[in-house]
């Protein structure tokens, strides 16, 4: 009897450790050794399930779009009586910030270092484009006759509400920012109308 394959259990105890660095130190903070800390293994078991650092942090953002990629899909399939666009509206403006609330603090570094980092970049990019999308799928089956350019511009719109709104959350603002955060992407949709 073989021994039994660690890959998944590895990557997943490595990518959990690079998350808890990233929003404890940064993304300029995080290092190899300071994941292989967290995660209480060597820094060669880290090069042996994932790669290198750049491996890690690209693996690291792609789980993390994913996650909230099947967070969405979960969330909607649950809701079946209600319409995309509510669905939409919901996730973003209510059960959003139900997630991890390190992933806020991740994100704003990875958003920081994309700047500074052409292949950071290109990999935020395609991930938000994959968003955008899924978002503009959703939108579509309530609007099916809007064009696709306008129903990616609207997505757009909401998305950069959506994050520019969960990065200032934080900093305590009163619970009538969100509802006027809401009403404003209420009534984007209904544009589409």
């Amino acid at each position: 009897m073989g021994r039994k394959d660690l890959t998944a259990e590895r990557q997943t105890l490595i990518l959990d450790a690079t998350e808890h660095c990233i929003a404890k130190f940064g993304l300029q903070g995080t290092t190899l050794e300071k994941i292989a800390d967290e995660a209480g293994i060597n820094r060669g078991l880290i090069h042996h399930y994932v790669g290198n650092r750049n491996d890690v942090i690209t693996l690291m953002i792609e789980r993390l779009f994913e996650r909230y990629q099947v967070s969405f899909a979960t969330y909607a399939t649950s809701r079946p009586e209600s319409s995309h666009a509510e669905i939409v509206m919901d996730y973003y403006f209510n059960a959003w910030f139900e997630l991890a609330p390190e992933d806020d603090a991740i994100i704003l570094a990875l958003f920081a270092e994309s700047e500074r980092d052409p292949q950071i970049r290109r990999v935020m990019q395609k991930l938000y484009d994959a968003f955008e999308r899924l978002i503009a799928k959703e939108l579509r089956q309530f609007f099916p006759k809007v064009g696709l350019n306008r129903l990616h511009s609207i997505s757009y719109s909401l998305m950069l509400l959506a994050f520019s709104h969960a990065s200032m959350v934080w900093l305590g603002l009163p619970q009538a920012r969100q509802t006027d955060v809401r009403s404003t992407a209420v009534s984007l949709i209904n544009s589409l109308e």
